[in-house]
């Protein structure tokens, strides 16, 4: 195993299996290197410039994966911040991710969500909007009653 390799897995370990294209170049690795890689199965695709490393997903592979392809100020959000904080169960929607500054489109997999406050904290690893911003946010996207049990779930 080449020291590119070791630099790429430790940092996946810290990202939940995930690297970005620009994590790749800083450990050495040239785009020939990282065709041959996905070639040989050692990497695969999630979103464009996002690469899972190895073969298996972990349970929050999506939600990084879905921060890293969407840049630095990433932040999860709506019904994906819900299940990370445990207001909501989790679902097979997209990704919710808000963002406060440029324009990056929805992808798919990933639901983009534009904002001039994002209150964030860090969740496993993860930026996550503040439990009483997701609140605020889901508001907006979920019925009453939802609502009031997750307002309800926050507060255990």
């Amino acid at each position: 195993m080449s020291d590119a390799d070791r630099v790429v897995i430790d940092l996946a370990a810290r990202q939940h299996g995930v690297v970005t294209t620009a994590d790749l170049a800083a450990a050495g690795l040239v785009r020939r290197a990282v065709a041959r890689r996905v070639a040989q199965g050692r990497l695969r695709r999630l979103h464009r410039g996002v690469f899972l490393v190895g073969p298996l997903r972990g349970p929050l592979t999506g939600e990084m994966a879905a921060l890293l392809a969407v840049g630095h100020d990433a932040t999860l959000s709506h019904r994906s911040a819900a299940a990370r904080w445990e207001i909501l169960p989790p679902t097979d929607d997209p990704v919710d991710v808000s963002v406060s500054q440029g324009h990056p489109r929805n992808r798919p997999g990933i639901r983009i969500h534009r904002t001039r406050c994002l209150e964030h904290s860090v969740n496993a690893g993860l930026r996550v909007t503040t439990p009483l911003r997701t609140l605020f946010d889901l508001a907006s996207t979920i019925g009453a009653r939802d609502l009031e049990r997750a307002v309800e779930e926050a507060q255990i």
